[in-house]
This record gives structure tokens, C-alpha cells and sequence, in this order.
């Protein structure tokens, strides 16, 4: 059994990466709250989603 973001990625679907680990990103960095393994899945996974290999800020 799969996630359905694996899936997607297998089949080369969108995935809902900014909706899953870029909310928890996003909360981490409001809050104050170091969310190192949610940060990183979210800056490979968004790099993938917009079919680049630039550079995402940290503040992001």
C-alpha cells in the first residue's frame, strides 16, 4: 500500500505538496517550531511539483 502522493509521483500526477508537508512547514516557521523533517520533505517535494531544480529560500 501506497500513499496517494507516492502514487501521484509514480504516475506523474500534481501532487499536493503545498496542502500536506507545506502546511506543517508553514506552521513550524509562524509558530517558532522546528519542523526539519516536514521542511525538508516540502522543499524537495515543491521543487519536484514546479518541475525545477532552483533554489527555495529558508523563510519560505
Amino acid at each position: 500500500m501506497k500513499s496517494s502522493m507516492a502514487n501521484d509521483l509514480e504516475r506523474g500526477k500534481p501532487i499536493a505538496v503545498a496542502w500536506l508537508s507545506g502546511r506543517m512547514h508553514q506552521l513550524g516557521m509562524k509558530l517558532g517550531v522546528a519542523t526539519p523533517g516536514h521542511s525538508a520533505v516540502f522543499r524537495a517535494l515543491h521543487l519536484h511539483a514546479l518541475g525545477t531544480h532552483a533554489r527555495i529560500p529558508i523563510s519560505e
